[in-house]
Parts: structure tokens; sequence; C-alpha cells
């Protein structure tokens, strides 16, 4: 299996469709520590903990990478304004 979801991208994932990692750990029937330990890089992201995820969610590899670019917008935006608030502030 091809890992598309990795510590990385889990939480920017999670959060684009709206789930705390309490939710998408029920979702998945895993703990929410386990969860935040994969975001965190404490735990691999296994085979099996990323074909549930990509099932639970409908996740396609395009899907993924129009949810990463566009959290890369939406970070770009932010710096910039707070650079500006900064500036005017």
């Amino acid at each position: 299996m091809i890992h598309i979801l990795n510590a990385d991208n889990l939480a920017t994932v999670r959060s684009f469709h709206g789930l705390t990692q309490r939710q998408l750990a029920d979702l998945l029937d895993v703990s929410q520590p386990y969860i935040a330990q994969v975001e965190a890089g404490a735990r691999p992201m296994t085979d099996n903990l990323n074909a549930k995820i990509t099932t639970a969610i409908d996740l396609s590899p395009d899907k993924l990478a129009q949810i990463v670019a566009l959290q890369a917008q939406i970070d770009k935006i932010t710096l910039n304004y707070g650079k500006v608030a900064c500036i005017n502030g």
C-alpha cells in the first residue's frame, strides 16, 4: 500500500474535514492519544491506520494534494497578514 498520509499532513486533513482528534479516533475505533502521537510523529502512520483514514473520509491522493496545497496557501496568507498587522499595529 502507498502511504498517502503522514504525520505532517494528518492534522491538516483532519482539520479540513472539521474533525477533532477525538472525533477522528472514534471514527477509526482508536484512541485519541494514539491520533495525537501519530500527528506529533511519535508513532508511525501504519498501513492499517492509513487505510482506515483514507476509507473513512474518502481520501484519494489527488484530494490530499488539493487539501495540502490549500493549507499552504492559507498558511502563506496568515503569515503575510501577521506581518502586515505587526507593521500597522
